[in-house]
């Protein structure tokens, strides 16, 4: 492989990846910048009232 199409082929790769680490970290703002919702969780309240089995 001669090296002009090495470093070329490199340089595709890096600046890909440079991209995709640019869309992560702009997605990493967005988030962190907006207000945390709490986490909706189920409205089950425990029954903590068990019976002992019978022997």
């Amino acid at each position: 492989m001669p090296i002009w199409l090495r470093k070329f082929t490199f340089r595709k790769i890096q600046d890909y990846f440079d991209k995709q680490n640019e869309e992560i970290e702009k997605q990493k703002n967005t988030m962190t910048n907006t207000t945390k919702a709490e986490v909706a969780r189920p409205a089950i309240k425990p029954d903590y009232s068990y019976k002992a089995s019978q022997k």
